[in-house]
């Protein structure tokens, strides 16, 4: 029976996953560089596009650490561009709760609540953000763009808080 992995597919899983479990429980320091790798290689799949690779990967590693705020967030945006909305949404609620001045959870739950055209609650969040982050563009065009449904509402907004940006 295939389960999908292929030859290549298991050896990778050998290696990277099983060997370095039976190593972490006597090497507290092999185990931490292991995750930082395994890390590495999740952020790399995220860029790559190759989501379901690092969805896998920070789930393998908030198995080992549940409270890691900076995993929740990499798994919530990988989520989010998978399409998975809710879950993405459900744990940057998740982590607002430990910390709710997370700049990048309430930066990814504006723009995952914007995607999920929920505009008034991203609108809340993200003009907030704009609000505390005058200058930071990122925050700037995320609010522009979850208000694009309704553009002059979306160009007055911005102008209003005296923002020196050019809106194209």
């Amino acid at each position: 029976m295939d389960d999908g992995f292929g030859i290549a597919g298991k050896i990778w899983m050998l290696i990277v996953i099983i060997v370095p479990a039976f190593f972490t429980a006597s090497n507290p320091v092999f185990a931490q560089n292991t995750d930082s790798l395994l890390r590495e290689q999740a952020n790399h799949f995220q860029t790559a596009g190759r989501f379901d690779s690092a969805a896998a990967i920070y789930q393998l590693l908030l198995l080992k650490d549940p409270s890691n705020s900076d995993l929740k967030v990499k798994l919530a945006q990988t989520l989010s561009w998978m399409g998975r909305l809710d879950s993405a949404i459900s744990l940057y609620k998740d982590v607002l709760k430990v910390d709710p001045a997370s700049y990048d959870a309430r930066l990814g739950l504006g723009l995952t609540l914007a995607w999920k055209k929920d505009y008034g609650e991203a609108n809340k969040i993200l003009s907030d953000l704009a609000e505390n982050y005058p200058r930071d563009t990122t925050v700037l065009l995320s609010t522009a763009r979850s208000l694009s449904g309704n553009k002059h509402f979306c160009v007055q907004s911005l102008l209003s808080r005296n923002h020196d940006i050019l809106l194209v």
